[in-house]
Formats: structure tokens, sequence, C-alpha cells
């Protein structure tokens, strides 16, 4: 991070934390960029504001871990799937558990053939493919291929859209990183809220050009993933039980290793559900109880 111009920078922020301070703000409404006083304005922005930013700062840090071991997303273009790969994470990434279930679709493919095969050739190979699948007839397998295959797109699909919200998310600083020093890493997440950051300082002004409407922007992003991460979970539910009352088949993995559908979809609602609580937090702290940007104009 570029080196930012405090006047008195020890004294000041040496009592942060000890300031609880109430101020009304009066939001400018426009689109325009304006440009505002590091000091002493966003200092005092950030005293007013210092637990709200403490607490997403906390929540981001917590989403790191998620990216990089707890639950990963896998993705090829999220740069925390090289984290993921080198801390032996890819087990429990999203891509890892979405190509399960297109495992489970090809076995279910071949089955299909097999019995489809048999039901005209041999019905005694018939009725033992299908009782080795768990199916009564065939009709039943290709419907429980069918719903498979819609389950697996859905999830699918979110591993390369969660891949580029993780790789979104990259961009914000967190209580503890990108620097070791929390303070200036707070500054940093204040600004990067409203889409700017320490290059966005004119050094002969010591002043921060702001476009007032990136705000929305940043809470629409985490809110809109928040809701997907819920959705995911529901749908992993969902399709978890449809998976324990239609297919108990144990589908092959490499070789030796075999999984249920059912247990499948238990994996991926615990990957949602690593990821809805700290959004929900954050989308919670920026709607409810994050102040207003000073981005009105100063006189100096």
């Amino acid at each position: 991070m570029r080196p930012l111009r405090f006047s008195g920078c020890v004294g000041v922020w040496a009592s942060v934390q000890a300031l609880i301070l109430q101020v009304n703000h009066v939001p400018v409404a426009t689109a325009a960029m304006v440009e505002i006083p590091v000091e002493p304005d966003l200092v005092d922005y950030l005293k007013l504001n210092l637990q709200s930013f403490k607490t997403i700062g906390h929540q981001l840090d917590r989403l790191k871990t998620i990216r990089e071991e707890k639950c990963p997303t896998g993705a090829v273009l999220d740069p925390a799937s090289l984290k993921a790969i080198s801390g032996g994470h890819v087990p429990v990434s999203l891509s890892y558990t979405a190509r399960k279930l297109r495992l489970a679709q090809g076995q279910l493919d071949n089955a299909i053939e097999l019995m489809q095969h048999a039901s005209s050739s041999d019905p005694t190979k018939l009725v033992e493919l299908l009782s080795q699948y768990g199916f009564q007839n065939i009709q039943s397998v290709e419907a429980a291929r069918h719903q498979l295959s819609k389950y697996h797109d859905v999830f699918a699909d979110d591993v390369s859209k969660f891949g580029g919200f993780s790789r979104w998310l990259g961009r914000f600083p967190a209580q503890t990183y990108t620097t070791g020093d929390t303070t200036m890493n707070l500054i940093d997440l204040s600004w990067r809220i409203e889409g700017a950051s320490e290059y966005d300082v004119d050094e002969e002004t010591n002043k921060l050009k702001v476009n007032p409407a990136m705000r929305d922007v940043t809470i629409k992003e985490f809110r809109a993933f928040e809701i997907k991460a819920r959705n995911g979970e529901e749908l992993a539910t969902e399709a978890a039980l449809w998976a324990a009352q239609n297919v108990n088949y144990e589908f092959k993995q490499f070789m030796s290793n075999g999984f249920t559908l059912a247990t499948v979809f238990q994996q991926l609602q615990k990957w949602y559900d690593c990821w809805e609580p700290p959004l929900s937090i954050i989308v919670t702290t920026l709607t409810d109880k994050l102040g207003p940007f000073p981005i009105w104009e100063r006189e100096d």
C-alpha cells in the first residue's frame, strides 16, 4: 500500500479504538465524482464507523480462510484455488464435489445403455442390473438420471460464479491482511467499499476521489452472493432428500472409493453453509450499521 499522509499519525490512531462518537452525516445525492480530504473527513469517518469496519474486516478474514482452505471454489480463474491446491484442500472444493455428480451421471448413462440392451436380448441380465442399481425399471433410472443432470447443472454453474466472486473478494483487505497493520487495513477497506483505493488519493491535495454510487454496487454484489449461497444450501438440502429416497446406489470413484448421491449433496449443503453466514453479516453491516460516506464537498 502506498503510504498516506496523516499529520500526527501516531497520536491520532492511538486514540481511535477508545473513541465512541456520534454525528449526523448529511450526504449529497449525486453520481458525480467528489474529492474528500483525507484529514479530517476520512479520518473522522473511520473513527465513527470503526466497529462496523472491524466487523466487516473480521468476516473478510473468515472468507479468506473459506476461499483458500475450508470451502474453496476450485474454479480455474480463482486465485484462491492455488492456495487450496497447495494446501491439499481440493476435495472440499465446490468444483471437486460437483464433478462427483458428473461422474455419477456418466455411470447412470452406462447403466441405462446396458439395461436397454439387456431388455431386448437378456431379460435376466436386466433384472440383475436393476437390482444392482436399486431401481424397479428402466424408466425410473432415466428419470433419476434426468433429475441428477438438473441438479448437477446448477451446482456446476456455481463453480465459475463463486470463483469470479472469490476473485472479486480478493480486492478487499481485512483486519489481518493485506498488511500487518490493522489500522491501515481498515483504512483501505473503508475506501474499497466505496470503489476507491490509495491510488485515488491526489498527493498534492491529499484528497480521495470517489464515485458516491459505488457503495451500492459493492452492497449489490455481496447481497447477490449471500442470496446465492442461501439458495444453494436449500437446493442441496432438497437434493439430498431426493437422493436418499430415489438413488441408493454407491457410485465408483478411483476404483476403490465409493459415494452415494445423498452424501455428495450433503457435502454441497455444507459448502454453501460455509459461505452464507459471513456474507449475511457483511450485508447487514453495510446496509444497517455503516454510516454514510462523507461525500460532501469541503471549502478549504
